[in-house]
């Protein structure tokens, strides 16, 4: 939008009349879509490679969904594997999904988001209060940071305002 593009003063608010580009406002959407699917890879690989509980890189196994309680429920990594391969295939599909700008898939991604940031809260402080916890500490704390990020945009009003499309005039 340039300078020439005319302005009109709506419910108290200068905006421009022509010109505005409708790829702008969806950049929330896109991001937010965007970091779901990293999320999303980011759980799958880590499941993959931790499929059955030995594994040459711990410090990606340890960010697994539920594995902070996979060894009190089941007494192996069955727990974990399952939830994370859930929360990887839910997460992607609905992430895809993500843009096409359905609104109910928005909150959909917020709440398995905020269910698995507070898992990773939790995981974080059960790693950091055993001996040595702090050399595999870094996987949690970025997927922590990944999954917090994504679904703080995802329920932020201007995500919400790019998921509504421009009408079209009619006529």
């Amino acid at each position: 939008v340039d300078d020439a593009t005319p302005l009109a003063l709506v419910d108290g608010r200068t905006a421009r009349l022509a010109g505005r580009s409708d790829h702008v406002g969806r950049r929330p959407v896109l991001v937010g879509a965007l970091l779901f699917l990293i999320c999303g890879a980011l759980v799958l690989v880590a499941t993959i490679i931790g499929w059955n509980g030995t594994a040459d890189s711990p410090d990606l196994v340890i960010a697994i969904p539920g594995l902070a309680f996979s060894f009190d429920l089941t007494g192996n990594v069955d727990f974990a594997i399952s939830a994370g391969m859930t929360v990887a295939c839910t997460t992607l599909t609905f992430a895809l999904i993500l843009f096409a700008r359905l609104e109910f898939v928005r909150w959909i991604l917020a709440i398995v988001g905020a269910l698995v940031t507070a898992y990773y809260i939790y995981a974080i402080i059960d790693i950091l209060s055993t001996d040595g916890g702090g050399e595999v500490i870094a996987m949690p704390l970025v997927s922590w940071l990944l999954w917090l990020g994504a679904t703080v945009l995802a329920i932020l009003p201007a995500t919400g305002r790019a998921m509504r499309r421009r009408q079209q005039p009619s006529g």
